[in-house]
């Protein structure tokens, strides 16, 4: 492109066609002007033609493609946006000195920190050491860079290809590759006493190039640079310590970084005087934003003779670095963007990993600032799993996950508690046999509601954050029973076992009439059946139950919601009178046999199918392996129902391991469910381990078969909630039930729900009658509660004209048990997002570098604005408006 002052033309090589067509334009204007030009007075004789050539000069001109050049101003070079993680793990205390083994290591980094924040003076081995670290830790990318190109020439050589560029681009990332090995050790030469590290960087020069097993050389290079990494740490933290000790300035410097969190330091960094607000302001426009929970401008306030405030505190109950970096590129508009600067421990807490193609314009590079240290000091509670809910007087069991990050366990001091409602339950040592283990708390309650469980564990010396040492979790306690009948044609073992089980568990209330055909039969009416929750139907014939009786269970379950589950007999594997909705199969079109193992020992076993072995009532026991293990090491059985073919809308839950045919299914029936269990020799389960696995078998199934019971259950209402605490914009789901006698006129079609927050009304709702009509039972959902303590209020007529109420408490709020449970680090997550988008990853130490680096990035992005003028908006105004003038005139003068 040749060049014209500040306009480059993209189309010279077009010339002929726009001389040639400006000079027809220039030749039609005069032969078709020129009469009727003459005719005109001045000025309008040469006005007239000078708008019509002027048109067309520009549209033979723009054959050339003019573009303006234009140096950009510095607002439209792009503000640098400097980023500040708000998550609550920035709120960590990582760098505090203690008397314990690694303090030498702790001292050493806040020496390099202090260095690099520019409050020491004199300490250039700090930052030459440094230096040395951050080389040897490129060196790792740059050894995987020279794996990948010899592979790429070993492609081109076989597929036929000129290996030349591939070569060529090997050998430059060879060049690289010996540069910075020979960088570093330079600069670890250049100190004394020479650090250990130098014999690994000796190491590697001496072996820079792949052999014939390229991978063999990648994996010994990486395990060398891996050792010399530590060994530069190691050098690092020694000559740190020594100032340490020497200086008193020094001391009193780092004693003061100790008590400073994560958050803090990056404000201190970023704030420091000639650092990174100061030194990129004098070219270019900063804006700080916080990231968390929302964005939230930062710009530093600093009243006179002090400390720039902190004007975001680190709450943020989860971390997404990358959708923070997005929502407050939205904020900034049109605002162009010339880097990214981002002060964060790298953690994706409640949010996707990956990063994102196009998360910025091409080009713009994302500067990460590592705040986490290289380890971490911390105990904490990792998980904690409960049940939900648990009926009146039935043992709650609290299974609670410590992790321990840098603390020598042997040194772990105190006991764990476990507290509800206020008071102490238990106590258990922290350690078992010197070992940090899952610890187990057992507590019952004596009545119904919501109790709130708290879990803590002793706050050891020094941790980087105590907050994560306490979770507190709610459990709705249950006082209304579950209503189970358990009828049986044939008391067979698996049916005594099972009367016997519920028969002694607290939550069930058991009817449990055997009924023997020709001898007796049912004696519970079909409004009686009507009220059960769950009907165990064991080897049951057609005539132990009237047509009355079958009809009322089928009501049950499709429409009040009740559950059954059906066990065959040998001799009534199917009845005449049974809903056929409860069966798996269609037995107009499939006719189950019974399997029997021929020989003298049982050899059929139960197990989970595939898709459903995660299921939490089909575990027997907490811990996923621990399950599958003791299903797999159940005793066998002699017999099963063997069933060819299922209908469409069944779910398998159990089926026998070799053929896979189903043993337990699941079928959604009306409002309702029905279980088909296809074997009846559980009981052969209790030879092994006693009577634990049959009977956690057994009281999962029985408890997941039936709906959970109503929080707050009374004799006109019931009310229940499906969490008592929630994220904010989470949806509830609200069920209430009228257990009154239907009144005459019906139950209404809705109840008044009210949600009060400080003794108001905060919003009312509706809930909704469902189910079968006249059942009584309403659900609602809801949502959009900001945070707070709400109570939930439901009332409803009572059939002498009164109304009835029941409250349950609500409590809404942001949980940071996730973000607090593990406050490592993310380094590789911040360099993966650096390196996306040709930024660099730098520690918190290396901050006196931001300026220089952001400043090069600066330095490589264009500096000039290009305006395209044969194509632009411009071209086509000026166009129209020359020809509209004309046209104009001529019709003022007469001549259209």
């Amino acid at each position: 492109m040749n060049s014209l002052a500040n306009i480059t033309w993209g189309g010279i090589e077009h010339w002929p066609v726009a001389l040639l067509g400006l000079g027809l334009a220039a030749g039609g204007v005069a032969l078709f002007y020129g009469q009727q030009a003459r005719a005109l007075a001045m000025p309008w004789r040469w006005v007239l033609p000078a708008l019509r050539v002027s048109a067309l000069l520009a549209l033979a001109i723009s054959i050339l493609r003019p573009v303006l050049i234009r140096a950009k101003s510095s607002e439209e070079q792009g503000a640098v946006l400097v980023l500040f993680d708000r998550s609550m793990s920035m709120s960590a205390l990582d760098r505090t000195l203690s008397n314990a083994p690694e303090r030498g290591r702790v001292v050493g980094h806040l020496v390099a920190l202090a260095d690099g924040l520019g409050k020491l003076v004199g300490s250039s081995r700090i930052r030459a050491m440094a230096d040395v670290h951050r080389d040897i830790r490129g060196l790792e990318l740059l050894a995987e860079d020279v794996a990948r190109t010899h592979r790429e020439v070993e492609y081109a050589r076989l597929s036929g290809r000129d290996p030349q560029e591939a070569h060529k681009r090997f050998e430059a990332a060879i060049g690289n590759f010996q540069g910075a090995i020979s960088r570093a050790q330079s600069g670890a030469k250049a100190l004394s006493p020479r650090p250990a590290v130098v014999g690994y960087l000796t190491e590697l020069s001496q072996s820079v190039r792949p052999g014939a097993d390229r991978e063999k050389w990648l994996k010994a290079t990486q395990e060398t640079i891996r050792k010399a990494v530590a060994a530069a740490s190691r050098s690092q933290e020694v000559i740190g310590e020594k100032l340490y000790r020497s200086d008193p300035q020094v001391r009193l410097v780092c004693d003061e970084l100790s008590r400073m969190s994560r958050f803090d330091l990056c404000w201190e960094g970023a704030c420091r005087p000639e650092g990174l607000f100061t030194g990129l302001a004098r070219n270019a426009p900063i804006v700080a934003m916080g990231i968390g929970d929302e964005i939230l401008p930062m710009t530093p306030r600093r009243a006179a003779g002090s400390a720039p405030e902190f004007p975001a505190e680190p709450t943020g109950a989860s971390s997404d670095l990358t959708g923070g970096i997005r929502k407050a590129l939205q904020q900034l508009g049109r605002q162009p963007v010339q880097a990214v600067v981002l002060f964060s421990d790298g953690r994706q807490v409640g949010a996707s990993a990956p990063i994102q193609s196009g998360l910025l314009a091409s080009g713009v590079p994302i500067f990460t600032v590592y705040a986490a240290p290289a380890r971490v000091r911390d105990l904490s509670i990792a998980r904690v799993d409960m049940p939900a809910s648990v009926f009146v007087d039935e043992q709650l069991t609290v299974r609670v996950e410590p992790k321990n990050l840098g603390l020598d366990v042997t040194r772990l001091t105190g006991e764990a508690t476990a507290g509800a409602g206020g008071e102490l339950i238990a106590r258990k040592p922290l350690l078992r046999d010197n070992k940090l283990e899952p610890l187990e708390f057992s507590m019952s309650f004596r009545s119904a509601g919501v109790e709130k469980i708290t879990i803590s564990l002793p706050i050891q010396e020094n941790e980087s954050a105590t907050s994560n040492n306490q979770v507190d979790r709610w459990v709705k306690v249950l006082s209304q029973k579950l209503k189970v009948t358990a009828i049986s044609g044939s008391p067979g073992w698996d049916f005594r076992y099972l009367r016997e089980l519920l028969s002694r568990t607290p939550w069930v209330e058991l009817r449990d009439p055997i009924v023997v055909p020709g001898v007796s039969a049912l004696a519970m009416s079909g409004e009686e059946l009507g009220r059960q929750d769950l009907i165990i139907l064991n080897d049951v014939p057609d005539e132990a139950l009237n047509v009355e009786q079958w009809e009322a269970i089928s009501r049950l379950v499709h429409e009040r919601g009740g559950s059954v589950i059906v066990i065959p007999g040998i001799s009534n594997v199917q009845q005449e009178y049974m809903d056929e909705a409860f069966l798996p199969y269609s037995p107009a079109k499939v006719r189950p046999a019974w399997r029997t193992w021929p020989g003298p020992t049982p050899h059929y076993r139960m197990v989970p199918e595939a898709s459903a072995e995660n299921l939490e009532f089909l575990k027997l026991d907490e811990n996923a392996a621990v399950s599958r293990r003791r299903w797999e090491e159940l005793p066998s059985f002699y017999r099963f129902l063997a069933i060819p073919e299922l209908k469409s809308n069944v779910r398998t839950l159990l089926v026998e391991r070799e053929s896979h045919n189903p043993l337990l299914t699941e079928t959604r029936v009306g409002n309702g469910r029905a279980f088909f269990l296809a074997m009846n020799e559980t009981w052969r389960w209790r030879r092994a381990s006693g009577d634990r696995e049959q009977d956690r078998f057994w009281l999962q199934l029985v408890r997941h078969a039936v709906d959970e019971p109503y929080t707050l259950a009374s004799e006109p209402l019931s009310l229940d909630l499906e969490k008592v605490v929630a994220e904010p914009e989470e949806s509830i789901r609200v069920r209430a039930r009228l257990t009154t006698r239907k009144p005459a006129g019906g139950f209404p079609k809705e109840l008044q729900m009210s949600i009060v927050r400080d003794d108001e009304e905060f919003r009312s709702e509706k809930l909704s009658a469902v189910g079968a009509e006249g059942d009584g039972r309403y659900a609602g959902v809801l949502s959009g509660l900001p945070e707070g303590q709400y109570d939930l209020k439901v009332w409803a007529p009572v059939g002498d004209g009164s109304v009835t109420e029941l409250t349950l408490p609500l409590k809404i709020e942001r949980s940071s048990e996730a973000e607090m449970a593990d406050l490592s680090g993310d380094r590789d997550f911040l360099q993966r997002l650096a390196e996306a988008s040709g930024g660099t990853c730098i520690n918190l130490d290396q901050i006196d570098t931001l300026p220089r680096l952001v400043s090069d990035a600066r330095l490589r992005q264009p500096r000039t604005a290009e305006t395209a003028l044969w194509d632009s908006a411009y071209l086509f105004l000026f166009v129209i408006s020359c020809l509209t003038a004309e046209w104009a005139l001529r019709k003022r003068l007469g001549l259209a």
